[in-house]
């Protein structure tokens, strides 16, 4: 069968549109799960004449780019080359492991003939994106058939239901998203079901995508890409229709105008549609180069078998994106044992996707690395973990049976690894849980959701290495509960002062591995190696008492002219350590404000289960209390609404988005909310705000943005309906957002108890007697 292919040769050439019926094929084949010899749906000419072709235990963590598959298809339909695709052999009784070309695809034998694609995997899937449309990998194309359209090409997926920039690539702006998301409802928002009794609520833009495909019969269209006209069609469907007519009767260009007056009579998309089946013929008369390799073969003289797979890996994708090292290391891993990557998958879905595959692989090397040497707190090297999977003598035996009880490949459900189980108890000692939440265990001062998954896999690391000797050692997660506490304390600080996480990463577990009280988290031990109290060195920034960073961030007097960086960080007589904290906590605590403003995340989006790739599918918006168009817009208009003396207007401009973007400013509320306030005043903003008396309704909604209501006169000098900026209305602005930068700091402060840390080593003290000094 492989004959048939190469003939006798390892270059061959093939048909483009034959060999993307051949992967088409191959991947019904395997997503049906009958990879085997027997009967079944794979009849198509390709299979019978190939055989069957599959993705080998090869890791690809990340999916091409938008720009990427847009480029590769333009690059397709102009006619020119894309480079050539690496063939293993698979013979009839050889039992390989592979899987289907979707990015969530599992791995499972093959007992059948055929090819496994080791280089141009990504290739491949941006090409079938054109053959399969949506339903292969939550992506697809489209072309724009408009007189004049600058860009024909264009990609939506399930992330980005109404597409990115077509020009960059990037993803749309908030203020697109929400103008694309408002025009695809129209009348009828798109809903869910959610709780009983027949509740719904508004789909979020991640799930639009699956919730119109599985509606019968085509209800409801996809929505186009917002920067495209309305006379874009999916690729997939114009091409099967040029296809469909060039076989039947040679005559593709009449099938594409078939296809477009069904859709869209009266359109005249003529010229365009003539410029697109000439494309289409370039596809179906370009070719790819097929190379056939044999890795038995690589090695050169003196070589080992795990240096040849070495330069394997190495040369995967050497013409396109290399593999990273993480990649690199689970490749190896899959290699020897195709079964961890079905384990994994099933780790990642079973902890809630706090993590992605590959770095929770890494995770386990790292933790395994740690249970099983001394000094191991880093990850292996990819050359030392190749020979140690290669040879697996004595000496490497204790790494791979704790690797192996974190990611169990025997056959045991994923409930049962005992790096699911650590990252189980993690979570429940870390999640966010309300007083009055009772049967879940309150724990008010947890992380929501949405700021689990944020958090850094160094910590995570961490935290994990912890709990797994917690669990080796026989604790249950209610006796890890104990140090739940210091945990969160270690944790929230690491998000606002560590700088180097893998050198903080590295000193904490070693910190650990010689911790014997495993129901106890000696955080302030870690806090103090990060700050360099122990040895000198450091990877984070100290903390200070909640006073001494209010003395210093908010200035005494109010003064109308705006501070510079200067000014507010680098104070001469500031304590030791409060410029670095300062800016940090300036720029950076837009970070913590889902942790800030926990109780409304919590209740805001109870049905919001966030997925650590999908960072812009957040439901909520980081919006100014004080809306940036009332500060800064462009100075050409702006400084007509200033009265105020020049040299208080200069240091308006010149420092306006160092205080209008600081934390002191800054809120995140329901994006839904957010695109129907616009860039109304603050008082607009919360009902009642103004009133002489503070009502409950307003006081609630000041809560929820983390406002304090002492603050409230402030904030209303510094908002006016006219947009004007006077001296007094200058002052109270600086002043408002000083205050609440200084009582957010408060809350993290004194919530978390990091006096505890502070008053033990008398940093408190000392902090006060410098500044007395």
């Amino acid at each position: 069968m492989t004959d048939r292919l190469f003939d006798g040769t390892s270059v061959q050439g093939l048909n483009l549109l034959a060999f993307l019926d051949w992967a088409r094929s191959s991947n019904a084949v395997l997503r049906a799960g009958t990879g085997g010899g027997a009967a079944d749906e794979g009849r198509h000419e390709s299979l019978q004449r190939f055989g069957l072709l599959a993705l080998p235990p090869v890791q690809r963590s990340a999916v091409w780019r938008p720009r990427q598959v847009v480029d590769l298809w333009d690059s397709l339909l102009r006619g020119l080359p894309i480079g050539s695709f690496f063939l293993m052999a698979r013979g009839a009784d050889d039992v390989a492991q592979g899987r289907d070309f979707g990015s969530n695809g599992r791995i499972a034998s093959i007992a059948r003939a055929g090819f496994d694609l080791f280089d141009g995997q990504q290739r491949t899937r941006a090409m079938l994106l054109g053959v399969c449309g949506p339903d292969l990998d939550r992506r697809c194309l489209w072309v724009d058939l408009a007189m004049g359209a600058k860009l024909r090409l264009h990609l939506t997926s399930a992330s980005q239901p109404f597409g990115y920039d077509p020009s960059t690539g990037q993803k749309l702006s908030r203020s697109d998203r929400a103008k694309a998301r408002a025009a695809f409802d129209g009348e009828v928002t798109l809903t869910v079901a959610c709780g009983g009794a027949g509740e719904t609520r508004a789909a979020y833009d991640h799930e639009i995508l699956d919730l119109i495909l599985a509606e019968p019969d085509g209800q409801r269209d996809l929505p186009r890409p917002y920067k495209a006209s309305g006379c874009t069609y999916r690729l997939d469907e114009l091409l099967a229709a040029w296809r469909a007519a060039h076989v039947s009767t040679g005559a593709g260009a009449d099938g594409l105008a078939r296809l477009i007056a069904a859709r869209a009579p009266g359109e005249d998309t003529r010229p365009a549609l003539a410029e697109l089946a000439t494309a289409f013929a370039r596809v179906a008369d370009g070719e790819v180069a097929l190379m056939h390799i044999d890795p038995r073969r690589f090695a050169g003289g003196g070589e080992t078998a795990h240096e040849s797979l070495l330069m394997l890996f190495d040369r995967i994708g050497a013409g396109g994106t290399p593999l990273s090292n993480d990649e690199r290391l689970f490749s190896i891993l899959k290699h020897h044992d195709p079964r961890v990557h079905n384990a994994v998958l099933g780790i990642h879905t079973a902890v809630g996707r706090v993590m992605a595959p590959t770095k929770i692989v890494v995770t386990a090397l790292r933790i395994a690395n740690a249970l099983s040497s001394a000094g191991g707190t880093g990850l292996p090297d990819v050359a030392g973990f190749a020979r140690m999977m290669s040879e697996r003598v004595p000496q490497t035996a204790s790494f791979r049976d704790a690797l192996s009880q974190l990611i169990p490949t025997d056959g045991e459900a994923a409930d049962s690894a005992l790096l699911t189980q650590a990252f189980r108890a993690a979570c429940t000692l870390l999640e966010y849980a309300p007083a009055s939440d009772a049967a879940a265990g309150s724990n008010p001062n947890g992380l929501p959701r949405t700021a689990l998954v944020d958090l850094p896999t160094e910590l995570w690391q961490v935290v994990l290495f912890w709990v797994v000797c917690g669990l080796r050692a026989g604790l249950t997660v209610a006796d890890l509960c104990a140090a739940r506490g210091e945990l969160l304390r270690f944790a929230l600080f690491w998000r606002l002062c560590v700088y180097n996480d893998g050198r903080a990463a590295a000193w904490s577990l070693k910190v650990l591995q010689e911790h014997q009280q495993t129901c106890t988290f000696p955080g302030r031990n870690l806090y103090r190696l990060c700050v360099g109290d122990a040895d000198g060195e450091r990877c984070a920034n100290r903390l200070l008492p909640a006073d001494v960073m209010t003395r210093f961030l908010v200035a005494d007097p109010p003064a109308p002219a705006w501070r510079s960086a200067k000014e507010r960080f680098a104070c001469d007589e500031a304590p030791v350590g409060y410029e670095a904290l300062a800016s940090a906590w300036w720029w950076s605590a837009r970070r913590l404000l889902p942790w800030l403003q926990r109780d409304y995340v919590a209740s805001a989006f109870p049905h919001y289960d966030p997925l650590s790739d999908r960072d812009d599918d957040l439901p909520y918006d980081l919006d100014h209390l004080c809306p940036h168009a009332d500060w800064g817009a462009h100075w050409a208009g702006l400084s007509g609404r200033i009265d105020a003396p020049a040299g208080i207007a200069s240091a308006m401009r010149g420092w306006r988005s160092l205080l209008g973007n600081g934390i002191g400013n800054l809120r995140i509320v329901d994006a839904s909310v957010n695109r129907g306030d616009g860039d109304i005043p603050l008082p607009a903003k919360v009902p009642g705000l103004a009133d002489t008396q503070l009502t409950q309704e307003a006081a609630a909604a000041m809560a929820a943005m983390a406002l304090d209501p002492a603050g409230r006169a402030m904030w209303l000098a510094a908002s006016t309906p006219d947009g004007r900026w006077d001296e007094a209305r200058l002052a109270a602005f600086q002043n408002a957002v000083e205050r609440r930068s200084a009582e957010l700091y408060r809350r993290y402060f004194e919530d978390l108890e990091f006096a505890s840390w502070l008053q033990a080593d008398g940093v408190g003290q000392n902090a006060s007697r410098e500044h007395e000094a």
